[in-house]
């Protein structure tokens, strides 16, 4: 069985997220993909975390466990919640700012090679004109 096949096989019985990270070459992104089971475990970490807090509490005392289970257990989660979400949002900006910056550079190299100063150029061979002898800009 050759690589692509194997490729093919993996896309398809274990799905885009396996193939992404066995793409030796890194041209699909697995980052942004990663963000939601990232947030989901983050989520449940913060539920065991929260549970764990107001079990404590209640060891301790009955009016300090149920102020725990009604006040500070949802504050806790309430504020996991939002700075997670905030972080990987973030996250998630910064990889869209890199995709978009990869697309305006390869926009921009598309067009150059359509321009029709350049074609002029070529067209009357004097393409080098704006480089000196040694092939550094003036």
């Amino acid at each position: 069985m050759s690589r692509t096949d194997w490729n093919d096989e993996a896309r398809t019985h274990l799905g885009p997220l396996w193939a992404a990270i066995h793409d030796i070459r890194f041209r699909q992104g697995l980052a942004a993909r990663m963000l939601t089971p990232v947030y989901v475990v983050f989520l449940g970490g913060l539920a065991i975390f929260c549970i764990a807090t107001v079990s404590d509490a209640f060891t301790k005392s009955l009016p300090l466990g149920l102020f725990f289970l009604l006040v500070v257990g949802p504050a806790y989660f309430l504020v996991g919640t939002v700075l997670t979400r905030v972080v990987l949002e973030t996250i998630r900006a910064i990889i869209q700012i890199a995709d978009d910056m990869h697309r305006i550079a390869e926009t921009h190299d598309r067009v150059a090679e359509l321009s029709p100063w350049k074609s002029l150029m070529s067209a009357i061979g004097q393409e080098g004109r704006s480089q000196s002898t040694d092939g550094k800009h003036r």
